[in-house]
């Protein structure tokens, strides 16, 4: 009936009826609750139609009465949860929806709970009308505000007891945001017009414009929670997959990645990557793999850790959808190392079970599947659950779990359950309980007894030792059965396990006979044999087998362990040959060159040979292939009396250095030192190493042609009669001739090498033929070692892409459409096998992933891609790699190039043109030769540029190198975008080979044409910036050139000059001739530097600067040169004009003094006068900062006074000159101090326009993200450089504000004031200037920062307000202030000081004692501005600090400690001054003129006398009663003939104090004993004291509740603050001893 009557009514129905109708006391209320769905149902309706209603004021009313109700059911929720009855509601959100008729009612929980739910369901109905003006704009709170915020939705206590109110308000949200499009248009005000009426349009788009913002942040709160309800989890993960793929649809959207509300959304996906259940884990996946290409490097880091960790994962669907987003990853980003928080984590709960009680529930038949799986290969556990998981549930016992983590998986103690997902917990689990189980069976396992046990294990490394030396000896169960690579992952693992086990076996048995474990028994005689008799035989097996595994951390260790047991037994230096080179290859492959030098010297200490190999192995490990590779074969010549060397590398080699000009850098080629040793002296293995090593070398380089010279040699080796000599190569000479031909673009010939190697090729079949393919023949049976793995898979994609090849071919002719289904199968298969070596790293807890095998697997999705159609589809290698990857070499690149050429061959088959790859080949093959360069192995570098050049090689293989470089040119757009990045890396690599002025002629031939041309300005810029760094680099040797330059300048037939000048010479010149753009800054004339002292070839090199900032104004980089030019130059030059050298006057100034002085003045005259006004009258450069205060007649009115008494001292007639000759001379003098100073103001200028280019972090602006795109600017400078400008600016500015005033005080008005967060206690020591105007300066500059980054100023800022104030209210005592030190140094100054020692002329001292009281009013005007300036932000947070600081100085000293402190103190006095007192009292014992009462009335007055000073000392207040009554004694002493029993109540409250100070116990204080204010300060604003980050300040949740006295002089306190991350942050703080003044305080207490 009601419906009806609404129905009909519509519009017009009066509020009234509506009020009455959903009054609290209405039937229609109680009819929701009937039994009768229909009844339910019906009274759904009449809401609905109440709430679709079009008359306003009508809705609004029934609105505000359902949201009236809901707020009354949420407060009886609430209020259900706060255990006190009180309301949990701490922002009162419930208040602003509560409606009258409802606020005195409260609703039983079952109810509450019910109407919830049920008038969430109604309001859908304004919520999901699209567009509606109502819904978003008329009704208060928006339906959007409502749910977002006013409900609460990211209530904890709420979602966990009451999941299905989340889950309503959130599915109410979703489907309003869905039937929005999520508001995505809107924040972009873009919205289509299309869509609804334009006068609609302005005024929802302004309605909506934050919410999608909003609704980012709440997604990414909510999904980081970690108590959840599943269905509620999973409708967040299913809106967020939404939303990404809604942000991804338009190129549009592109600024919305930048807002920060998209990061917090992005951090929330990732906390759900790793989850318990796996379609959540899948489900994070899908929207990873859409926003993958949009994140920012640090949230793309986090993806590669969660993709480690879920390669594990015990579900094939999670690791397959995880391989796949990994390949999405920009793989400079992938091989990155950075700091793992997932693995970590996986770390420590491994740790932390090893650290606990064995619990003696793993079993024999456990530790016999184990063994059988790591021996043999066998699973004996079947079943659908992973065994592994199974056993590891089977060995929990509930009783003995405590404090594991419970089912929730919570605690720190446990495993987290998400993490017994993967298998690397797991199996570091059950191999750590494998060998405690033979360790508590004492050694008597299902293998038999100890020494079978051992035998059994030591036969299986021994043979596996054996097959490392000798790789035809088989290796029985360890050969992998081919197959999907499974086989080979699972023997690999094996191998792994085996080595783990034994590891953990050594630890425990140690700990058994050595370490704490006493119930243990002694290991029997069989143990002893195994790792005491056999130690040596059996560490050298385990260190082959370490290296077989590709555990080279493994051999590491037995490696060390075994040389330090070899030098102790004093062997002779044959047997350390092995081990060490064993281990050298290990850190080789760890890429550890210190470490093996490091050997090196140890070998030759300790056995006093020189091994002269290890030097080359060093080298290798470093990178440096070229060299390693030829110190290699000398070695390898002295060795066997042989020449073995191969000529064409030493050819190339020496024709790079034969046109050597500069002494620094002929080193690459020759002066190689090498130890010539006797065939006798080399053990054969050690040969066999040292030949090996050197191939491969070649092939890390490519350099397929000395690949095959060197085989060709050593088969030489072996053949001769005389010394024949046993070495076996380990290098596939058909696969190397296979890779020679690929590279070479031979394919067919490829093809037929690929034939000869073993492994079965699939992808030549016919693709329409019926047959299942057997992929599990893709592989031949091979050994665990990760290398023969490595050139299988190689070998796979070699014949790939040969038949991709052929198929185009074939394709072209017949045209016929191939299928290449069968191909991308055999791809797909391929790259599964890739992430065996990747997922063991993660087993292994390896800090990166192997560089090869990833390669591989992106190489494979390259392939697989461009088969299936997607032509744009690159390795995703990007110049990036060359700051991220820092550890690794030039092999990626190479690998990279190999298959990118390729791509580049096949689509100039298939479509006539490779222009969508040709700039992304150029970026790989530029970024390679850097690689390459860098490492000095420039024959590859010079082999990269030349194919950069169209891909063809050099034409004349006797051409000289740098001929053969300006002949490389690259045309087109190609040329336009990488033509100047080529010209500069070719210069490079000519001075890496030595021909540094032919390079330099290059690069400023090359600078000198982008200017001429008007394009690239910025290469030109880098060009001079290189070539003046070369040009330090070189000084001695080409000054001459530079001082050519100049004379050039000078001379007036330049023509006749030029023709003598070098090439360098003219090129400069003719830069330096080219006009300069006015930015307003001085100009570098001689003038200004070369006539106040600057060096002729300086002025050059500062011209230069000047030309690389004219060039290219936005690089930051030519503005430090240039100002650190300035800065250096100027320093000197005020520093000569301050030790009075002064200036010599220029022609001009001289024929102006000349006109305004008589005509009559003689020539001394004048040349006194000249040496007067040349003097600048600067500060003595022996003044420091501090004694500024001592120099009053500083202004540059008094130094005109000065020089105006020299000149009438000097010439006396001068006072009767007149006024016009006297301002004539002081304009000249003026003139001359501008020029000292002239260098010092362009110094000023370029640093402040370096620091506007490095301010990093824009403003973001939520409201409008198409911002963020324009103004992002990235820091282009290190922290270093940054502070270095920061602190020349600050020395300026205290040293010579005066000279450089406008300047400085423009660019400080305008700095950015990021970079000063570097040097902030430097700024703070300041303060106390003397000059008004450097005060206010720095003064304000701080209030500017604490405005950008309050947390940095906080701290310093109100601990010297308060210091000040308690200073000045003590000014009288002249005490120091104890202030807590922990506070003055957080900011890290240690860290600038030695960065610049020369800026800052002293440390930034704490505030001094004894200010005066003016200093001390100026200071604290300055504190006090800028701590008025942080309350106007945020008094709470200032309020909360001022407290913090307040109770952390009362805590400093504690009553007993001050008391104790004072007591020792004046203990000593007091011992003196009673030995008087003695001496007294015997004096006046021995007068018998005196009676008894006047001897007692005089030793009472010497007594009151002699200890007032420490009764002073000690009475201030009033005092407990043991203290009360020690004084009083002190006072009126009950027998002033016993002077030492008036201070015996002290000295035994002292003795009391020592003693309770020493107990263990007085170490440990509870705060809320010490400190109650502090232990009630919870949920602060206050940001961690040290905190430096800009964005995302982790704030002090609450201090924890015990203090740690440490046992030291000063007795320093450590104390945790909990930030607001869930982290403990420890901190340590101390005070001052200040005696009396603090006894006061403590006086009550006592």
């Amino acid at each position: 009936m009601c419906f009806q009557i609404v129905d009909q009514i519509n519009t017009k129905l009066p509020a009234s009826f509506v009020e009455k109708l959903l009054a609290p006391d209405s039937q229609l209320l109680e009819l929701r609750f009937h039994r009768d769905k229909e009844v339910m149902s019906a009274v759904h309706g009449v809401y609905q139609a109440l709430l679709s209603l079009k008359n306003i004021p009508t809705l609004e009313a029934a609105y505000k009465l359902v949201l009236g109700e809901m707020a009354c059911g949420l407060s009886s929720l609430l209020a259900s949860l706060q255990p006190t009855g009180g309301v949990l509601d701490p922002g009162g959100l419930c208040s602003s929806i509560q409606h009258p008729a409802f606020t005195s009612l409260t609703l039983s929980l079952e109810k509450a709970e019910f109407t919830l739910i049920f008038n969430l369901s109604t309001l859908t109905t304004i919520g999901n009308t699209k567009n509606s003006l109502i819904g978003m704009w008329a009704l208060s709170p928006t339906v959007f505000a409502l749910l977002s915020n006013n409900l609460m939705l990211v209530h904890s206590e709420l979602a966990v007891c009451y999941p299905a109110i989340q889950y309503a308000v959130l599915y109410t949200l979703y489907s309003h945001c869905t039937r929005h499009d999520h508001f995505i248009s809107s924040s972009l005000s873009s919205s289509s017009p299309s869509l609804f009426d334009g006068a609609v349009i302005s005024t929802v788009t302004t309605a909506t414009k934050k919410h999608f913002s909003t609704l980012l942040s709440l997604l990414g709160i909510l999904l980081a929670k970690e108590h959840l309800y599943p269905e509620a989890r999973r409708l967040l993960l299913t809106w967020a997959l939404e939303v990404s793929v809604l942000m991804k649809k338009s190129d549009t959207y592109s600024p919305l990645f930048s807002l920060p509300s998209f990061s917090k959304f992005c951090k929330g996906l990732l906390a759900n990557a790793l989850n318990e259940d796996q379609l959540i884990c899948l489900q994070t996946c899908s929207s990873l793999q859409v926003l993958s290409s949009s994140l920012s490097t640090d949230l793309l880091q986090r993806c590669v850790d969660v993709c480690r960790v879920q390669l594990v994962h015990s579900a094939v669907r999670v690791r397959q959808a995880y391989g796949k987003l990994l390949r999405t990853i920009p793989l400079d980003v992938a091989l990155s190392n950075h700091s793992h928080p997932e693995m970590r984590q996986i770390s420590l709960a491994i740790r932390h079970h090893m650290s606990q009680s064995p619990n003696s529930t793993f079993h024999p038949q456990d530790f016999s599947d184990l063994i059988s799986f790591i021996l043999y290969g066998v699973l004996h556990r079947g079943g659908k659950d992973p065994w592994l998981e199974r056993l590891y549930y089977s060995c929990q016992r509930l009783e003995k779990r405590d404090g594991r983590g419970g089912v929730d998986g919570g605690g720190s103690g446990g495993v987290p359950r998400a993490l017994l997902k993967t298998e690397v917990v797991l199996w570091q689990w059950v191999v750590w309980e494998a060998a405690q189980f033979t360790v508590l069976s004492k050694l008597r396992t299902p293998l038999g007894r100890a020494q079978d046990t051992f035998q059994t294990i030591e036969g299986m490394i021994r043979s596996l030792a054996a097959h490392s030396l000798n790789p035809e000896q088989d290796v029985g169960s360890w050969a992998g059965a081919g197959g999907d690579g499974d086989g080979h992952h699972s023997n690999q693992l094996r191998l792994v396990l085996l080595l783990q086990y034994l590891e953990n076996l050594e630890k425990l048995m140690y700990n058994a006979y050595e370490g704490c474990a006493n119930a243990l028994t002694a290991p029997p005689k069989g143990i002893r044999t195994f790792f005491y008799t056999n130690r040596q035989t059996i560490r050298l097996a385990l260190m082959r087998v370490g290296l077989l595994s590709g555990q080279p951390a493994v051999t590491v260790r037995h490696g060390f362990d075994l040389l330090m047991e070899i030098r102790n037994s004093s062997s002779q230096g044959t047997e350390l040959e092995v081990p060490l080179m064993l281990l050298v290859e290990a850190l080789c492959e760890l890429r550890c060159p210190e470490a093996i030098q490091g050997l090196s010297a140890w070998s030759l200490s300790t056995t006093g040979r020189s091994l002269g190999w290890l030097g080359s192995v060093a080298l290798q490990a470093e990178g440096r292939f070229e060299k390693a590779a030829l110190e290699y074969q000398d070695q390898l010549c002295a060795v066997t009396g042989m020449d073995c060397s191969i000529r064409s590398s030493e050819c190339c080699l020496l024709k790079l250095s034969s046109n050597t000009s500069s002494p620094k850098h002929s080193s690459n080629g020759e002066g190689r030192k090498t130890v010539l040793l006797k065939s006798s002296e080399c053990s054969p293995e050690v040969i066999n190493f040292l030949a090996n090593k050197a191939c491969q070398c070649y092939v890390a380089l490519c350099d397929w042609a000395s690949v095959k010279e060197w085989q060709a040699s050593v088969h030489a080796l072996k053949q001769n009669t005389t010394n024949p000599v046993n070495i076996h190569l380990r290098t596939d000479l058909n696969y190397i001739q296979a890779l020679s031909r690929f590279e070479e673009g031979d394919l067919s010939e490829c093809g037929a090498q690929l034939e000869l190697l073993p492994g079965e090729d699939f992808s030549s079949l016919n693709s329409n033929s019926k047959d299942k393919l057997d992929l599990k023949r893709l592989l031949p049976s091979m050994s665990p070692d990760p290398s023969e793995l490595q050139r299988a898979i190689e070998v796979q994609l070699l014949r790939s892409a040969v038949s991709a090849m052929t198929k185009a071919n074939q394709q072209q002719e017949q045209r016929n459409s191939a299928n290449a289904d069968t191909l991308v199968r055999c791809l797909k298969q391929t790259g599964r096998i890739c992430l065996g070596p990747l997922r063991l790293s993660t087993l292994t807890l390896s800090d990166a992933l192997p560089t090869v095998p990833t390669l591989q697997l992106y190489c494979t999705t390259m392939l697989e891609s461009m088969l299936s159609g997607q032509e744009d589809c690159v390795i995703p290698l990007y110049s990036e790699a060359l700051s991220s990857c820092k550890q690794q070499d030039v092999q990626p690149f190479l690998q990279a190039l190999r298959y990118s050429m390729f791509q580049r061959q096949l689509l100039h088959k298939l479509k006539g043109s490779s222009s969508s790859i040709d700039g992304h080949l150029m970026e790989l093959c530029l970024t390679a030769v850097k690689f390459a360069r860098k490492k000095g192995n420039i024959i590859l570098a010079s082999r990269l540029l030349s194919q950069c050049h169209d891909g063809t090689k050099e034409e004349d293989e006797q051409e000289d190198l740098s001929q053969a470089f300006r002949r490389l040119t690259l045309e087109g757009t190609l040329g336009e975008k990488w033509g100047p990045e080529l010209q500069i890396e070719k210069a490079k690599v000519l001075r890496t080979a030595g021909q540094s002025m032919t390079a330099m002629e290059m690069l400023s031939k090359a600078a000198l044409s982008y200017c001429h041309v008007g394009k690239n300005e910025g290469a030109a810029c880098r060009s001079l910036l290189t070539l003046c760094k070369w040009l330090l680099a070189d000084w001695k040797d080409l000054t001459p050139h530079l001082k050519q330059v100049v004379k050039k300048s000078g001379a007036v037939n330049s023509s006749s000059t030029s023709s003598s000048m070098s090439a360098l010479s003219q090129n400069v010149a003719a830069l330096l001739e080219l006009p300069l753009e006015d930015q307003g800054i001085p100009r570098i004339i001689p003038e200004t530097s070369v006539s106040v002292g600057v060096g002729e070839p300086d002025f050059v090199l500062g011209q230069l600067y000047q030309l690389s900032t004219s060039l290219a104004p936005e690089v930051a980089k030519s503005w430090a040169s240039l100002a650190s030019w300035a800065y250096r130059w100027g320093r000197k030059v005020v520093d000569n004009a301050s030790q009075g050298e002064g200036l010599p006057l220029l022609p001009g100034e001289k024929k102006e003094i000349e006109e305004l002085l008589p005509a009559t003045t003689s020539e001394e005259d004048k040349d006194a006068i000249f040496s007067i006004l040349g003097q600048a009258m600067c500060r003595p450069a022996g003044i420091q900062d501090e004694d500024m205060a001592l120099q009053q007649d500083d202004d540059e009115d008094d130094m005109v006074d000065v020089i105006w008494r020299q000149l009438i001292a000097s010439c006396p007639w001068l006072g009767d000159a007149g006024q016009p000759v006297t301002d004539g001379l002081i304009r000249v003098w003026r003139r001359v101090v501008d020029r000292i100073f002239s260098l010092y103001r362009v110094s000023c200028q370029a640093y402040f326009t370096f620091l506007k280019l490095n301010a990093g972090q824009v403003p973001i602006d939520e409201d409008d993200p198409k911002l963020l795109l324009t103004n992002h600017n990235s820091k282009q400078s290190n922290d270093d450089v940054i502070v270095m400008a920061t602190l020349r600016l600050l020395r300026l500015l205290v040293k010579h504000a005066g000279e450089l005033r406008e300047g400085l005080e423009l660019g400080l008005a305008s700095t950015p004031t990021a970079p000063w967060r570097g040097i902030i206690p430097q700024l703070f020591s300041r303060l106390n200037h003397p000059e008004a105007y450097i005060r206010q300066s720095i003064c304000s500059l701080l209030c500017r920062v604490a405005q950008d980054s309050p947390h940095l100023i906080l701290y310093p800022a109100i601990v010297g307000s308060l210091s000040l104030g308690a200073e000045a209210q003590n000014a009288g005592s002249k005490l120091p202030s104890a202030l807590p030190t922990f506070l003055g140094n957080m900011q890290g100054e240690e860290e600038e000081e030695e960065l610049e020692s020369e800026e800052q002329e002293g440390a930034p001292e704490e505030l001094p004692a004894l200010c005066s009281s003016q200093d001390q009013a100026m200071m604290q005007d300055c504190y006090s501005k800028i701590v008025e300036k942080l309350s106007l932000a945020n008094p709470t947070m200032v309020l909360q600090v001022q407290q913090l600081v307040g109770e952390l100085r009362r805590v400093t000293l504690l009553w007993d400690e001050l008391w104790l402190g004072v007591l020792q103190q004046q203990h000593m006095h007091m011992l003196r001054r009673i030995q008087q007192l003695e001496d007294e009292v015997k004096r006046v014992q021995n007068n018998n003129t005196l009676r008894r009462d006047e001897k007692v009335a005089i030793m009472r007055e010497k007594h009151s006398a002699l200890v007032r000073p420490v009764v002073f000392a000690l009475d201030h207040q009033t005092y407990g009663d043991a203290i009360t009554s020690a004084l009083e004694r002190l006072r009126n002493p009950q027998n002033p003939a016993n002077p030492a029993s008036s201070w015996l109540p002290f000295k035994q409250i002292m003795i009391s104090l020592q003693q309770r100070a020493q107990k263990r116990a007085s170490y440990l204080l509870h705060l809320d004993e010490i400190s109650p204010r502090l232990a009630s300060m919870t949920t602060t604003e206050m940001a961690l004291p040290g905190e430096v980050s800009a964005t995302d300040a982790v704030t002090i949740q609450r201090v924890g509740n015990t203090i740690t006295i440490l046992p030291t002089k000063t007795k320093p306190k450590k104390l945790f603050f909990l930030g607001s991350d869930g982290h403990n942050y420890p901190y340590l703080f101390k005070g001052k001893m200040p005696a009396e003044r603090r006894l006061s305080l403590a006086a009550e207490r006592m």
